[in-house]
């Protein structure tokens, strides 16, 4: 399953022990949607991605845990 899905057995794992708080998730939107409004909601993912790496924050585009 991990090599479908293209993730790390260290990171499924890691996940699977620890899975993102509700309260992570929220910051992490908050986040998103500041970073949005302060580019007068100009950026798309691309560049919010990259201003959320430049503040420790790595994520994928299409990451969801749906």
């Amino acid at each position: 399953m991990c090599r479908v899905l293209k993730v790390s057995r260290t990171a499924y794992y890691r996940w699977l022990i620890h899975p993102v708080s509700r309260r992570q998730e929220q910051d992490e939107i908050i986040k998103i949607v500041k970073i949005y409004k302060e580019s007068r909601k100009t950026y798309g993912s691309p560049r919010i991605r990259w201003k959320l790496s430049k503040q420790g924050v790595h994520c994928g585009r299409k990451e969801s845990n749906d």
